[in-house]
């Protein structure tokens, strides 16, 4: 007995590390992009270093190269099996150690300033994409809930690393990144890496073999990526006005980590309260109204009120950020294609539309004379931009062709975060039970009478051969067979992506029939199915069949 409890205790004991080495590792990266990305290193340096040229040169060289290497990671994972594998581990906490030193250098080598700060911009830039990419790397291949835990206690965690950094006497504060920060946040990563399991179908997907798989992706969440690249349009436009406004790049990096905690505790606080699934679209139709409103007023306030935009347009790019890393990484969990092929089509177009906003908003500000017209020339294409994303993603010309796609297996859920965190086991449960009865009602909306709920086995038996008409959601309750399913996942807790592979196979489906219906290699519906399986218990086909015909009814 003290032999069991002493290896129960070692195993969470190993578990409690995991989660404390990839949430330490995380902020640390969180930290290292805010101080050397969004202020690079500026607000560490002496005010008479930090020039309008220098200030756009270093923004413009790092937005491209972050970008570059950002989609550089989709293309090459599309064309060849794994190459993270093949990329030393050391490689991006060096490249940002060499772009630290070219901007600290920068300030000793006059004649040379504007080509290092451009080299560091380059090296910073592809060093934090870089990094960026493997902690989603990372967290894709932890269990879903573990790895949402910590990717949202590390967002937490990043303003109280950064602030403390700030904190240090300014003759060494800039020293701290490459010299402190960017190994912690190497040997992180590298502990994380060797705990996490990359032996998954995702990481051994040979894309070429699967292109349609690829392809159907991208179709089905090219209006999610439209909605994140919108909101971070509007982040790049306000760090654009603002960064060259004085007395306010002080204070950039500051609102914008505010509104990283602020998201982040929110996020968590709803995840720990209740169960809830969510799109990236779904969070562009929340926040929308409030920077609409918010940009009308850019051009008619002060300085203070652009401190505050920055902080609510930042809240709104790190939350909706935070949902991206978990959207794509679950879209890989279901759908078999390589996660950073997943991320770096997220990424790739969210920073992207931030570069093309960061230039937008610093031209705004540029002609002096003329700055409050294209201040309000700057507003009204940030509305245009909103404006026309939205429509775009769900305005009603495409409402029926979003409902068509089978999206709705991807969005993220969040109810089973609370499980990883000790004390709070008790909220998670409770977080089950109103999903529980989310699903209960969902049921009653069916309108299936007593007598059809008390079909026998061979009457579920007869719908079995029928399969999902083609058009309807996932959650869509079509006859008796679907109610069981439902059921079956509110008991056991069972994923979305889950639900429709069990479905189809109660139904008669075969693996290759199941991967032509959900657009997904057989590889991965073997995956899904062993997923299935181990969470009902249960070790073949007829087990499941028989699970399903008894399995007790809301």
């Amino acid at each position: 007995m003290a032999r069991i409890r002493s290896g129960r205790e070692g195993k969470e004991l190993g578990l409690a590390r995991e989660i404390a080495s990839s949430t330490i590792g995380f902020a640390v990266y969180l930290s290292i992009n805010a101080i050397s990305i969004w202020g690079g290193f500026f607000p560490l340096l002496p005010i008479e270093f930090q020039t309008e040229e220098i200030l756009i040169a270093f923004f413009v060289s790092q937005a491209l190269s972050f970008s570059g290497v950002i989609l550089a990671h989709a293309g090459i994972s599309f064309r060849s099996h794994d190459p993270s594998r093949r990329t030393p581990a050391g490689l991006y906490p060096m490249a940002i150690f060499m772009g630290s030193a070219c901007i600290i250098l920068s300030m000793y080598f006059r004649d040379l300033t504007l080509a290092l700060v451009i080299a560091g911009g380059v090296l910073l830039g592809g060093g934090c994409a870089g990094l960026f990419a493997m902690w989603q790397k990372v967290f894709a291949a932890m269990p879903v809930e573990r790895g949402n835990l910590c990717l949202v206690l590390g967002a937490i965690a990043t303003p109280f690393i950064y602030f403390a950094v700030n904190l240090a006497p300014e003759a060494i504060a800039a020293f701290l990144v490459p010299l402190f920060l960017a190994p912690l946040c190497g040997t992180c990563l590298s502990i994380s890496s060797g705990r996490s399991d990359f032996e998954q179908p995702m990481f051994e997907d040979e894309p070429a073999e699967h292109a349609a798989v690829y392809r159907r992706v991208i179709s089905d969440h090219w209006r999610s990526a439209l909605c994140l690249g919108a909101i971070g349009f509007v982040s790049g436009v306000v760090r654009g006005v603002a960064v060259l406004e004085d007395g306010i790049v002080l204070f950039i990096n500051e609102a914008s980590l505010i509104g990283m905690l602020i998201s982040a505790s929110i996020l968590l606080f709803v995840c720990c309260m209740r169960w809830i699934r969510v799109d990236l679209t779904d969070v562009f139709r929340i926040v929308y109204p409030a920077l609409i409103v918010g940009f009308l007023l850019v051009p008619l306030l002060g300085a203070a009120y652009l401190t505050a935009f920055v902080t609510l347009t930042y809240f709104a790019f790190s939350l909706i950020q935070m949902l991206m890393m978990m959207q794509a990484a679950q879209i890989s969990r279901n759908r078999g294609v390589h996660p950073l092929f997943t991320f770096g089509f997220f990424a790739g177009i969210a920073y992207i539309m931030q570069s093309i906003g960061f230039v937008t908003g610093w031209f705004g500000i540029l002609i002096p004379e003329q700055g409050e017209v294209s201040l309000f020339a700057v507003s009204q294409i940030s509305t245009f931009v909103l404006g026309m994303s939205l429509f775009v993603a769900v305005g009603s010309s495409f409402k029926n062709s979003i409902l068509r796609g089978s999206a709705s297996s991807d969005a993220v859920e969040l109810f089973l975060m609370t499980e990883n965190i000790p004390g709070l086991k008790g909220i998670g449960q409770s977080a089950q039970s109103a999903a529980r009865k989310a699903e209960s009602t969902l049921l009653e909306h069916a309108k299936i009478s007593p007598k059809k709920a008390s079909f026998t086995t061979e009457s579920s038996a007869s719908t079995r051969k029928r399969d999902i008409p083609s058009g309807e959601g996932v959650e869509a309750v079509r006859d008796m067979t679907s109610v069981r399913c439902h059921a079956l996942k509110e008991q056991y807790a069972l994923s979305i992506r889950e639900l429709e592979v069990a479905e189809l196979l109660v139904r008669g489906n075969t693996a290759p029939a199941i991967a032509d219906k959900l657009v997904i290699s057989e590889h991965t519906v073997k995956t899904h199915t062993k997923r299935i399986y181990a969470k009902l218990g249960i070790h073949k086909k007829q087990e499941l069949l028989e699970l399903v015909d008894n399995v007790e009814l809301p």
